[in-house]
């Protein structure tokens, strides 16, 4: 065993630094130490700098910690398909060394926010979709042709460095990138742009240097502007103009229309106002004193669902909240997200901060009531034992987030009319609104401890998921419309002196959805 490898064992450290010509040397004589693989306390792993050429597959044994792999400046030329398995990775780089491809299994990295594969020899990019949190790709010096379309679908984008590659287009749906603050394209192929180029506002950086345009205007601002988009962007708003134009009404036999073109849309979502009678009015009021513990939240209610569509969808319902927990919640540390079955629930609801021993609760998956205090401690216990058992600092399930409201004298609960809780974020959702396949209305809940972008971020991609789902019932008016149409109903937060505090979906929101937007 190496000794930078036994000393890491012992103390059970959490960083584990293999660097340089000395530990290339051991590799090249007797090879690399695989029980390096049995660290499962380490969270950040560095091999940089060595003749290491195969990455062994038991590197999957370290996804339990490891949220770092640096393994820059090697002679990797590939990597295993195992490497997917590493869930809580945040940070990878394998930035120079010998890769000609990349094993798609990448894609399931769902936590990752940093990929590095500058410096290789890559000709083509795997499918990125899964990454949903990814912020910074670095692609630097490959062999390129072109960029991937579905990075158009990743909303928190805000990096992309592509020089030096041999990219000749860029997707049609750049557009879609609207976090997207730098893009670096200089030394590629290019000979045009996509017009959608100008959607991109947060855009501060847009380097085109190097390129073959064949607009001689877009060859000198590509090369004279270097970094700044105002001038390109300048050049491409009339084209862009133009054809939004040109799409904006089409024509169909015995009709000219907007509202012709939109009778034909497969796939939209419509967002309700909130409800003014009493009856259905569904408002959340928050209260001072749980401003100090979780102060934001935001809900909407989804209309007119089916979870019995298919045999699997109720089920698909359910995973995807857990998706959605592991990527952009980042396990629930940024942000919580409930679903209820509107049904069972009686408005107006209240979001407040109690004393968790004088509060009952009935959590998900239970059938009696307990104080909040106590459902703690017994989930503290089988965390505890759960340790103990395994011998090693692991925890499991809900468990994992009771150290949210450490220290905490009051707790976050969500209560309707009756004061019955129906929610205890970010810990559980409760028994009696349980979601089942033959619910048709959703409120969702969300709430965060960071802020209330977050929770509106979260909110919208839950309905991008529940729209990939397809549960839109069609039922609108009392008459069947074919294709997928989601109801979205606004619900608002307010105060205790009734002032509004925010609503979901506002105009301003479902801005990136794939789909039409329908707003009564």
């Amino acid at each position: 065993m190496w000794p930078e490898v036994q000393a890491a064992k012992k103390d059970k450290k959490k960083e584990l630094l293999l660097d340089g010509a000395a530990i290339s040397k051991r590799i090249e004589e007797s090879g690399f130490d695989d029980s390096l693989f049995e660290l499962v306390d380490v969270n950040l792993l560095r091999i940089s700098q060595t003749s290491l050429q195969v990455l062994d597959p038991s590197i999957s044994n370290l996804f339990e910690k490891l949220t770092s792999l640096m393994l820059h400046e090697n002679q990797l030329t590939d990597l295993p398909e195992s490497i997917g398995k590493l869930v809580h990775l945040k940070y990878l780089d394998v930035s120079r060394n010998k890769l000609t491809s990349v094993t798609p299994s990448v894609n399931n990295l769902a936590a990752l926010l940093t990929l590095n594969l500058a410096q290789n020899d890559i000709t083509t990019l795997p499918q990125m979709s899964g990454m949903v949190n990814l912020h910074d790709l670095f692609v630097t010096g490959n062999k390129l042709s072109c960029l991937p379309d579905d990075l158009c679908g990743l909303q928190h984008l805000a990096t992309v460095q592509a020089d030096h590659n041999q990219i000749s287009s860029l997707p049609s749906d750049i557009g879609k990138m609207h976090m997207l603050k730098a893009l670096h394209l200089a030394k590629n192929e290019l000979t045009d742009l996509p017009p959608a180029l100008v959607c991109l506002d947060k855009l501060r950086i847009l380097d085109l240097r190097g390129n073959k345009f064949s607009d001689r205007r877009l060859l000198k601002l590509a090369n004279v502007e270097q970094t700044q988009p105002k001038g390109v962007f300048k050049h491409l708003k009339p084209l862009y103009d133009k054809l939004s134009a040109s799409g904006s009404k089409k024509s169909t036999p015995g009709g000219d229309s907007e509202d012709d073109e939109l009778s034909e849309i497969t796939e939209s979502i419509r967002v309700l106002h909130c409800a003014d009678d009493q009856a259905s009015k569904v408002e959340v009021t928050i209260t001072e004193e749980v401003a100090a513990v979780r102060p934001h939240i935001v809900c909407c209610i989804v209309r007119n669902i089916d979870l019995s569509r298919t045999a699997t969808t109720y089920k698909q319902f359910i995973a995807l909240q857990t998706r959605l927990h592991e990527g952009i919640c980042e396990k629930r540390l940024q942000a919580t997200i409930a679903t209820h079955d509107l049904a069972q629930i009686r408005a107006p609801l209240k979001y407040d901060a109690r004393n968790p021993s004088d509060t009952m609760v009935v959590p998900l998956g239970r059938q009696k009531a307990v104080t909040a205090a106590d459902f703690m401690a017994k989930l503290k216990k089988e965390a505890d034992d759960l340790r103990k058992a395994k011998k090693r600092n692991t925890t499991s399930g809900v468990s994992k987030y009771l150290d949210m409201l450490k220290g905490k004298t009051l707790y976050p609960f969500l209560l309707d009319r009756d004061d019955r809780v129906i929610s205890f974020p970010p810990i559980t959702n409760c028994e009696s609104t349980k979601i089942n396949a033959a619910t048709r209305d959703v409120l969702v809940e969300v709430t965060s401890s960071k802020s209330l972008l977050i929770c509106k971020q979260v909110a919208e991609s839950l309905i991008k998921e529940l729209l990939s789902l397809n549960i839109g019932s069609g039922l609108e008016g009392g008459a069947e419309r074919t294709g997928n149409h989601l109801v979205v109903e606004q619900v608002r937060v307010v105060t205790s002196t009734a002032h509004l505090k925010t609503v979901y979906p506002s105009r301003i929101d479902l801005q990136d959805v794939p789909c039409h937007v329908q707003r009564d």
